[in-house]
């Protein structure tokens, strides 16, 4: 069986190439339990790997085309949001440039107090932040088309929120 939403972040990730090597293994495998020519005495055809001949979901996509993708890395908003405590929380909305939007909630303050900003290698080794990330966040960094990582720093204190494996954000602190 195929884990349709699987492949399809796997499209997002890694490109068309590797979804549509998956699905033609998967169609391989699946056509192995089949008589060949499917029993008429016909040879079976050749699959197609034509864009246009793919199902709609699993077309291959590109960030100029959809719409839900950011063509450059920014903070899009910064929201209030009442937590079950009686505090205040700051949920900042934001998108790496490639890829879609993503939200993450500073939980310490209030937005007033929070700055959230895209900030480059540059900046970061400035901050001294940069010897903060793990190989995994630096090569996130590598990845992104324009190079930045979302910096957030309240009044006492600040963290980068790089992108991990599955496609969550998750918090790396620089500062307390």
């Amino acid at each position: 069986m195929i884990d349709l939403p699987y492949y399809l972040r796997m499209q997002n990730r890694f490109g068309a190439r590797l979804l549509l090597a998956a699905l033609s293994l998967t169609a391989a495998s699946c056509s192995d339990a089949a008589p060949a020519g499917g029993g008429n005495g016909t040879a079976p055809a050749a699959p197609s790997t034509k864009a246009a001949d793919l199902p709609p979901a699993a077309a291959p996509t590109s960030a100029a085309h959809n719409p839900a993708q950011s063509s450059v890395s920014k903070v899009l908003a910064k929201q209030d949001t009442a937590m079950a405590n009686g505090g205040t929380s700051c949920l900042i909305t934001f998108a790496y440039a490639g890829t879609k939007q993503q939200q993450f909630l500073w939980e310490r303050e209030s937005c007033a107090k929070v700055d959230a900003a895209m900030i480059g290698r540059a900046k970061l080794e400035e901050l001294g932040a940069w010897t903060k990330l793990d190989s995994y966040g630096r090569s996130f960094v590598g990845s992104v088309r324009d190079g930045k990582l979302l910096y957030v720093s309240g009044e006492s204190s600040a963290s980068l929120i790089p992108i991990d494996e599955t496609g969550e954000p998750y918090e790396v602190e620089v500062a307390d």
